[in-house]
């Protein structure tokens, strides 16, 4: 993630797209939500059950991933 901010930041994409830089920081802060929680729940939780894992999935694709397509979809549409 950091080399693709460094990308970003050499090929000066914030002149295309203004939001640039928001899309890679909301994707690299989406991908470590879903490793945190995926790491979470590698060992069995006999007391959180599945209704937390399910709550903690869906907290994840409708906050921080919804943010990250959003921002990176408006960003290619830029470029576009």
């Amino acid at each position: 993630m950091d080399l693709a901010d460094r990308f970003l930041e050499g090929f000066r994409a914030t002149v295309f797209s203004p939001n640039a830089m928001k899309c890679s920081q909301r994707g690299r802060a989406a991908a470590l939500d879903w490793n945190r929680t995926i790491m979470n729940y590698m060992s069995p939780n006999p007391r959180g059950g599945y209704e937390a894992y399910v709550f903690n999935m869906t907290r994840i694709i409708s906050n921080s991933t919804a943010d990250a397509f959003g921002e990176c979809y408006t960003t290619g549409f830029n470029l576009y």
